[in-house]
């Protein structure tokens, strides 16, 4: 197959097939060959002059020159991945079939150079050749450094742009952070602005657990040999180490579908994990950090003056946190572009997936001062996630054409949506359906009966992940019903009665649930379902709650057995069209594993304790607590522009 994706996904597919492999036959020639053999896998492939950085370390970098004499504006990626890289704007894919490892530095980006563009890639520390200690480094120190060394050549114009995919975006939004000179615009993919708060951690508090555990082991496992130098490991310990992490991640990526049974995935605690936390600081570094402390505040790129355009996927790992990024900046005025592609983490691999390429007219616009480059455009651009490519184009994200709707949950496991009242006597008779567009009547939320449902959680037998905005595992919008109907106790499910017009939703959607338990603390879990006529639960999105992270994700504050709480869960963004036919569902439970950690339902402190306990939890329904979710409802899909001629296909993964 012709190397066109080498990037993140055959890289991360890679490790895959490593742990895949037969353990004895590993062990077995390691061995043999004296451990010789484990450098070598993941030695680099190429050779590249290096930068020297201030503190003497020497990274990889990479410089692609157009023909011409120069200068030349410049485009910056910072990577941990070897080459070639993940085709960024949907750019045609290029085939290094018959390239050798060593030429790849001289051909990779061709699009990027034939646009008259210089190129340069910089390989982060203890990865591919760098010197240092992988994971969580001196990212910000180092990008700003380049920039500076970048500005002083004499084929530079000054003039640079930040750019990547996945990691490399994530590293290209904490330079922007920086608003360093010289940096005029910035195009990022599929990445999160805050590699603490977002991409390991959700807005609940829980851990990613299936996003934190495959990435940072694989990491570590294909780390350099400076990284390994860096923390003290000789020859020997560091092939004896990468042995026992080789077997532990053959059992971590044994099961992608059902990693729930996995014992890789159960081990207590996440803390001091065997191998993996040895062979590094970033580990245990990730695992005590908190929003707001000098870790996450160093790797948290949110707020920037770089104009940015935004790359996203309805259901990739890190769509919420981009796409509230994007709002936040809306907020300040800033200048920012976003496309919200269908798809998982995986799908902007795949030139099909594009409906246009932006990146180069983005930065021919900032960059060269091409008035006319970009296209005239609405700001913001998105596809009903559900629907067979139904584009529309909105100037701002939330879309503002959206109504916020209340649709309450009852005690006898229905959705009621709201209902219009006239605006002058809350008392009148319902009217009819027509007059919900009357200005005479407003929606109020449905009144439901006072009533408890409860369930027993057990963290020895959590709720399996099924699909979701994952990285590696299962992923996608799944169907559910083998969940739901598995004779589980702990999943509790609520639907709306069938609808009778489609029911179309665009923006971020909460959830407010009243909740006690017995526990001191525990999650509570949220999955926003479409009920199909012949009876599929497609999962629409997701959301987690910490019970001791309620208040603030700073503070911890424990649960009095017995008393209710009102949570607000997070269930991120999304375009999703309910059809007329259909129903809206809700399923709520404490678990969602390993999507997330498992809550092991006690005060101890998280991810270094074993102690764990059955936690009793009970949803609350009417007055005087309530529980709701509000959805961003679009009363009339004729305030977006729709976008004609888009013709995406689906995104196929590749074949291992």
């Amino acid at each position: 197959m012709p190397r066109r994706q080498e990037g993140r996904e055959s890289q991360m597919k890679s490790f895959v097939k490593i742990a895949f492999a037969s353990s004895a036959a590993i062990v077995g020639c390691l061995l043999i060959a004296g451990f010789v053999m484990v450098p070598s896998i993941f030695a680099a492939k190429y050779e590249a002059e290096k930068m020297t950085m201030s503190d003497g370390a020497e990274l990889v970098t990479i410089v692609r020159l157009p023909d011409g004499e120069g200068p030349f504006p410049t485009l910056i990626v910072r990577s941990p991945y070897d080459l070639p890289h993940t085709p960024l704007s949907g750019l045609p894919s290029e085939d290094f079939s018959n390239v050798d490892d060593k030429d790849l530095p001289k051909v990779i980006w061709q699009a990027v150079i034939d646009a008259g563009y210089a190129l340069v890639v910089q390989h982060t520390r203890g990865r591919i050749g760098s010197d240092g200690q992988a994971l969580l480094n001196k990212d910000r120190d180092d990008a700003l450094e380049l920039i500076a060394w970048v500005q002083q050549q004499d084929w530079s114009n000054g003039k640079i742009g930040t750019t990547g995919d996945s990691i490399e975006a994530i590293m290209a939004m904490l330079t922007n952070a920086e608003n360093p000179e010289g940096v005029q615009a910035s195009f990022v993919q599929i990445g999160t602005p805050s590699l603490i708060n977002d991409a390991m951690f959700g807005p609940g508090g829980a851990i990613k657990l299936e996003t934190f555990l495959p990435w940072t082991a694989e990491q570590i496992l294909t780390a350099d040999d400076t990284h390994y130098e860096a923390i003290g490991y000789g020859p020997i310990k560091r092939r004896t180490s990468l042995i026992s992490m080789m077997l532990k991640g053959q059992a971590l990526l044994s099961d992608l579908e059902t990693p729930h049974t996995v014992s890789a995935w159960r081990h207590l605690p996440l803390k001091d994990y065997p191998h993996f936390a040895a062979a590094s600081e970033g580990w245990n570094a990730i695992l005590d950090a908190r929003p707001g402390d000098e870790l996450a505040e160093y790797f948290n790129g949110s707020v920037t003056d770089i104009p940015t355009y935004y790359v996203a996927a309805w259901m990739d790992v890190f769509a919420s946190s981009q796409l509230s990024s994007f709002a936040r900046g809306e907020v300040r005025n800033a200048d920012q572009r976003l496309l919200i592609l269908n798809g998982t983490h995986f799908a902007p691999e795949s030139p099909t997936t594009w409906p246009i390429q932006p990146m180069l007219p983005w930065f021919d616009y900032h960059l060269k001062g091409e008035a006319s480059a970009l296209l005239d455009l609405p700001r913001v651009i998105f596809p009903i996630a559900n629907a067979d490519d139904e584009w529309y184009g909105t100037d701002t994200w939330p879309p503002a054409a959206i109504q916020t709707e209340t649709w309450v949950l009852s005690y006898d496991a229905g959705i009621r949506p709201p209902t219009a009242v006239k605006v002058t006597d809350e008392n009148d008779a319902e009217p009819d359906a027509d007059d919900l567009s009357n200005p005479e009547f407003v929606l109020a939320r449905a009144s439901v009966a006072s009533g408890t449902r409860g369930y027993a959680y057990d963290p020895d037998h959590p709720v399996p992940t099924v699909g979701g905005k994952n990285l590696l595992i299962t992923h996608g919008p799944k169907d559910q019903r083998g969940v739901r109907e598995n004779d589980r106790s702990d999943v509790l499910s609520y639907e709306s009665d069938v609808l009778t017009t489609d029911l179309i939703v665009a923006g971020p959607l909460t959830a407010n649930v009243s909740v006690s338990s017995d526990a001191r603390d525990t999650d509570f879990t949220l999955k926003v379902l479409d009920i199909t006529p012949t009876g599929e639960a497609i999962l629409v999105t997701e959301g987690i709650q910490r019970a001791r992270f309620r208040e603030s994700l700073n503070t911890e504050v424990f649960m009095v057995p017995g008393q209710v709480y009102t949570l607000d869960i997070d269930l991120g963004h999304m375009a999703w069209r309910f059809k007329s036919g259909h129903r809206l569902a809700i399923d709520i439970s404490s678990s969602n594993f390993p999507q997330w950690d498992r809550n092991l339902n006690t005060d101890a402190p998280l991810f270094s304790s074993t102690d764990r306990q059955i936690a009793n939890n009970v949803i609350h329904h009417g007055a005087p607590y309530g529980t709701s979710i509000q959805l961003p409802v679009v009363p009339d899909l004729g305030a977006f522009e729709r976008m004609h001629g888009y013709t995406t296909e689906p995104y196929v993964p590749l074949e291992d």
